[in-house]
């Protein structure tokens, strides 16, 4: 059985730049035998292909009031 890393950013995941950038790069080293990547992102104005091994979903962005 894989092993699921989330990562969750406060970042649309499609506007490319630094941690965008990072965070792709991460999510593609992982070896894809023992480790399925999901990375929650606010939103996506466009779809994006990151390929198959990696999952991406969407959260709503208000997610900030969870941790009040």
């Amino acid at each position: 059985m894989k092993k699921v890393i989330l990562y969750l950013v406060d970042y649309p995941l499609d506007i490319i730049g630094g941690a965008q950038g990072s965070t792709l790069e991460i999510a593609k080293a992982l070896d894809f035998k023992r480790f399925r990547p999901v990375i929650a992102t606010p939103y996506l104005e466009k779809q994006i292909d990151i390929g198959k091994e990696i999952k991406v979903i969407e959260y709503n962005n208000d997610f900030k009031n969870i941790f009040k």
